[in-house]
């Protein structure tokens, strides 16, 4: 070893290093061997159960898999199946919810119609009992009430049943309007007390009575029409014994009272003028007293205003050819000869002036004229005065009627409503009165201002005329 040379001493140790190793592994691997071969025997025979098991692993994995795969076919066939099928639900609950909006809507319309035909059946069923109760024939026949008892209750649903009573009544109602019928009955008669009574009705808006000592009378429904109450009143000697031949059979003709005793009520309870007057209140007086004055003045004024003409053409032309001419006397005699004629009056005054100069002319015109006209016009203003108190009292009246009604309010409430006839009536009468007063005094006014205008406008056109004609003479 001690000759090797040094160059070769360091990479060659480590491999005998390694020699050396391998003889003894080789040694110790051998005795290794003959340990370890049981466990390798155990090793492989573990290896061999490990390949079957795995190798029957496999084939359950293999199977099974081929069942995930067959219910996953399956599963995907079925969900395609669900998925149409739900297509076809959703396409079939679209429909649906289509037919059900369209339900609603034809639900609703038919609603809205069935509450329309409820709300006229209901209406008309009010209007069938409000002719029931004023029907002359509805004492004779109770029944009917009754029938139209279930249309009034809000509670009760009108039926068709319902419906044909109701076109029952008004076809009965219609078929007694035009029948006439005699019959003995209980009324309630003029003393107030009911006593039997021959009745002859004529249809359903005429009935009269006949008692046992020879009275007669028309007939009035009392409030729910069950029954006849006799009309107070003087009818009249011709008309009572008018009544006395119907029932008697000596004539056909039968006075008739379509108001249904109405009018002989209104006639019983008309008032007077006097009373009328009354009712209005003290402020009555001083409108009655302002249309007196405006009568007084209006009829002056129109026996003033109605004396005074209007130049006639003829007149004047005639006036002013001889004015041409300078022939004043002629025109005075003329003027003098119509004194009514305003314009000529006017004419005649200018004549004083006729050889002046044309401002002196035209002012003695303008002063003629201007003294005529506060004649004219006296009491015009008065008149127009007049016509507006005669409303203005009529509204203190009207206030103080209110003032009176709203103290009667204030004590006793507005349960009777004949405590507040009163004051009403005060404020109704006063301001219909100096309204009815008012209007003629200004119609009158207004046609007598035009009377004066007329003549204002008249005297001014002949004055200028019979100026233009004397200062074209010159």
């Amino acid at each position: 070893m001690n000759r090797i040379p040094a160059l070769y001493a360091g990479p060659c140790l480590p491999l005998l290093l390694t020699c050396l190793l391998i003889l003894c592994g080789t040694t110790s691997a051998r005795a290794a061997q003959d340990a370890w071969k049981p466990i390798q025997e155990s090793l492989i025979q573990n290896e061999k159960i490990v390949a079957r098991d795995a190798q029957k692993t496999r084939a359950i994995i293999r199977r099974e898999g081929n069942d995930l795969r067959k219910q996953l076919k399956t599963l995907t066939s079925a969900i395609a199946k669900g998925k149409t099928h739900l297509s076809a639900q959703k396409k079939e609950f679209e429909t649906l919810l289509a037919k059900e909006q369209k339900a609603r809507l034809d639900l609703e319309e038919q609603q809205e119609d069935i509450k329309t035909l409820e709300t006229v059946v209901r209406t008309s069923a009010k209007d069938a009992d409000t002719m029931l109760h004023d029907s002359l024939a509805s004492p004779a026949f109770p029944e009917r009430n009754k029938t139209l008892a279930p249309l009034l209750d809000t509670d009760h649903f009108p039926g068709f049943e319902d419906i044909k009573n109701l076109l029952s009544l008004f076809m009965h109602e219609a078929e007694a309007t035009g029948t006439t019928s005699r019959m003995k009955a209980e009324i309630v008669g003029p003393e107030g007390t009911k006593i039997q009574a021959d009745i002859l009705r004529v249809g359903a808006f005429t009935a009269v009575y006949h008692l046992t000592d020879g009275r007669v009378g028309y007939l009035r429904t009392n409030t729910d029409g069950s029954g006849w109450i006799a009309v107070p009143g003087s009818l009249g000697s011709s008309i009572e014994q008018g009544l006395q031949h119907a029932f008697t059979a000596k004539s056909m003709d039968i006075p008739l009272d379509i108001s249904r005793g109405a009018a002989l009520q209104g006639i019983g309870q008309q008032k007077d003028m006097t009373e009328w007057l009354r009712s209005g209140g003290l402020l009555v007086w001083p409108i009655l007293f302002v249309g007196l004055v405006a009568l007084l003045l209006a009829l002056e004024r129109m026996l003033v205003l109605g004396r005074q003409k209007i130049t006639s053409p003829e007149k004047m032309t005639e006036i002013l050819a001889l004015a041409g001419t300078h022939q004043w006397e002629a025109c005075k005699k003329i003027c003098s000869t119509m004194s009514r004629v305003p314009a000529l009056r006017v004419i005649s005054r200018a004549l004083e002036a006729a050889g002046s100069t044309k401002d002196v002319l035209e002012a003695t015109l303008e002063e003629a004229i201007l003294r005529e006209i506060p004649p004219m016009e006296r009491f015009l203003a008065t008149l127009n005065v007049l016509a507006a108190i005669a409303p203005l009292l009529g509204l203190l009246g009207t206030v103080t009627g209110m003032i009176s009604t709203f103290q009667v309010i204030t004590l006793y409430g507005t349960g009777d409503p004949r405590m507040m006839s009163g004051g009403i009536s005060e404020a109704l009468i006063t301001t219909q009165l100096g309204l009815s007063v008012a209007i003629p005094i200004m119609i009158v006014h207004h046609f007598l201002q035009r009377r004066v205008e007329n003549l204002i406008g008249d005297m001014e056109e002949k004055g200028t005329a019979f100026t233009a004609a004397i200062l074209d003479g010159k």
